[in-house]
This record gives C-alpha cells, sequence and structure tokens, in this order.
C-alpha cells in the first residue's frame, strides 16, 4: 500500500520554484560513481532492483504538483537499469561523462519518477554508477548512503550471503 506524506516548508519552495521553471533541471542531482574491478551486471542489477525496494526515498513521487501537493511512497515502482557500454569510444570516459551531463539536464516527471540510473561500462575492468534524484527526496550525502547500500548489496548478492543486509 502507498503512503502518502506532506511536503516540509523546503520542499514546497523548491516545488514552487521547479513548477515556475518546468522544462529546467533545477533541483536535479547527478553523480557518477566510478567503480575500479570487473563487475558482474546481471547481479549489479539485481543489487540495483533491492536498493530500489530498500529505499522509499527512490519509490517516491510526487502527486498533483501544481496544486496541493503531497509525497507518494509507492509499494514498488517499475525500473530496469539499463546497462550502457562506453567502451568502444576513443575516450570511455569523456563519452560517459558527457552522457551523464546530457542526462542530468532532463526534467524529471516528479509524478513518475524522482529518480533515473544507469550502469555505465568504461572498460573491461572499470564501471561507473549514474544516479541522478530530484534534490526533492535527496541530498548528496544520501547518494553517498546509497552508493554504499548498493556496494553491500552487490558484494552479498555476488558472495551469496545468506546475512541479512538491512534496508535504508
Amino acid at each position: 500500500m502507498s503512503r502518502h506524506l506532506g511536503l516540509t516548508s523546503a520542499q514546497r519552495l523548491m516545488l514552487a520554484s521547479q513548477n515556475f521553471n518546468p522544462d529546467e533541471p533545477l533541483y536535479n542531482s547527478a553523480f557518477l560513481f566510478v567503480i575500479d574491478g570487473a563487475i558482474d551486471v546481471t547481479t549489479f542489477g539485481d543489487a540495483f532492483a533491492q536498493l530500489v525496494a530498500d529505499t522509499e526515498a527512490l519509490r517516491t513521487v510526487i502527486e498533483n504538483p501544481a496544486g496541493d501537493a503531497r509525497q507518494v511512497v509507492l509499494e514498488t515502482i517499475e525500473f530496469e537499469l539499463p546497462i550502457i557500454d562506453f567502451s568502444e569510444h576513443l575516450d570511455p570516459e569523456e563519452a560517459a561523462t558527457a552522457w551523464a551531463a546530457g542526462m542530468a539536464k532532463q526534467p524529471f516527471d516528479i509524478e513518475l519518477t524522482t529518480f533515473d540510473s544507469a550502469l555505465l561500462q568504461l572498460t573491461e575492468g572499470r564501471f561507473a554508477w549514474y544516479l541522478n534524484q530530484h534534490h526533492l527526496v535527496t541530498d548528496a550525502k544520501s547518494a553517498e548512503v546509497l552508493f554504499r547500500h548498493l556496494e553491500a548489496l552487490y558484494e552479498a548478492a555476488r558472495s551469496r550471503s545468506t546475512e541479512p543486509i538491512e534496508p535504508l
């Protein structure tokens, strides 16, 4: 069952500003986390799906953003993590960074989602995880917490650990 929450004063101000500039990504918070080492992309995708299930901020949307807005924490949200291969580019990191910068300029339809994400392959043994969230539901410290939780979920899945990992 979905949970409905009011907006804080700061969130209402952000939303008002976003509503005045609907085509501008004023409050996108995008990060590229570089990961050195080979990654099992299927396991990473599974870990990301678990991260979404564990994290209310990734399942939060904004209902009626132009009116009496409120946050809705969905039980589930449909999202398949894209895997994008930049390894054939002359400069894979530059290409991935340019792609991420372009994606970060896309405004969210916050009634549908407040995040975007992808796993970017730079070389055989180097990846980057792209995460973009609307600032209505996150801050820079929270992105680091998500990265650490995803790392723990991935390592647990990769090692087939039976130890439970606490949801966020």
